[in-house]
């Protein structure tokens, strides 16, 4: 589950067994259904009982392991999906690629249900581009570039005291 993106079908077919688990008596003949599935699913606060959307559980169980890839660059998964399937770009910015196995598509739909929600932590900004990177609250800046224009975040931060250089901004 957090490896393969599952489908629908069996995330479905699952948490139609454990809803019978609970509305059957020992007899196995069904009881009344008091509540709805959707809302035993919601939080106990909420009203639920807190049973998991399978389909929510396995896309963040996704989204993790994107954040590893994308965290871990030098572990041995990083780097074997990076010369399979994105020698030439940042994993944020990868594309599924030609005949991309399970795995992979997998992965892509736990970094696209993360990345609305992922900015970067501009530290001294030397890995930031501009232009390209969502390094802004608000998003890309994106358009093209003057010719005399900083390409890195790095040149908007004033050297000695780190804060923000005002008339380059």
């Amino acid at each position: 589950m957090s490896t393969f993106k599952l489908p629908v079908s069996i995330c479905k077919a699952i948490e139609k067994n454990i809803a019978n688990f609970w509305w059957r008596n020992g007899k196995n003949i069904a009881e009344i259904h008091w509540r709805k599935w959707e809302k035993l699913k919601l939080r106990k606060n909420e009203g639920g009982l807190g049973f998991k959307d399978l389909k929510a559980f396995n896309q963040a169980m996704l989204g993790k392991q994107a954040w590893r890839i994308s965290q871990k660059p030098h572990s041995l998964l990083s780097k074997l999906m990076k010369g399979l399937y994105h020698p030439h770009c940042e994993f944020w910015q990868a594309g599924n690629g030609s005949r991309p196995s399970w795995g992979w598509r997998s992965v892509i739909v736990g970094r696209n249900s993360i990345a609305p929600y992922v900015i970067w932590s501009i530290s001294n900004g030397q890995k930031i581009s501009i232009r390209e990177d969502k390094w802004l609250k608000s998003g890309l800046i994106g358009g093209p570039t003057t010719r005399d224009e900083p390409e890195k975040v790095s040149a908007l931060i004033q050297r000695g005291n780190g804060m923000w250089n005002e008339t380059l901004l």
